[in-house]
């Protein structure tokens, strides 16, 4: 019998490499006009009309107390559906689908403090390198 492994949406985020389940991906998006929204947090850049659906967007580097990236041709958003639920991150740009082992995911315990503890799933490796392994749904709320 072989290791379980499942697929991951590798993107970059000032300049690390970053995943989330494929599964939980709708689609991924060029980066639409975002209509901000007063009194909104500082990570919430706004809402998109995504096919007559209207979705909250949110700066994933500020979500992870990263500096925030230029906004450039390649950044993308990253539209996120869990249990009727549905968010956008905008993310510096997107990679690839990788495959992750699960004997390839280590626990970084305490290894990246800004994080929210249930955003983390791990740390990855992979023939492209490293990824952070994020929960996407963890920034549903």
């Amino acid at each position: 019998m072989g290791e379980k492994s499942s697929r991951w949406l590798r993107f970059q985020l000032s300049g690390q490499s970053y995943a989330v389940e494929l599964l939980k991906v709708q689609e991924v998006q060029r980066v639409p006009d975002i209509m901000p929204v007063r009194g909104a947090p500082s990570h919430m850049l706004g809402i998109m009309n995504l096919r007559g659906q209207i979705i909250s967007v949110v700066d994933l580097s500020q979500c992870l107390g990263l500096p925030g990236d230029a906004l450039t041709d390649a950044a993308r958003i990253i539209v996120i559906e869990s249990k009727n639920e549905t968010i956008g991150l905008r993310v510096s740009s997107v990679a690839e689908v990788i495959a992750v082992r699960e004997s390839a995911v280590e626990n970084p315990v305490g290894a990246i403090p800004a994080l929210p503890r249930e955003a983390l799933i791990g740390i990855a490796r992979h023939s492209g390198g490293m990824s952070v392994l994020l929960e996407a749904t963890a920034f549903l709320a």
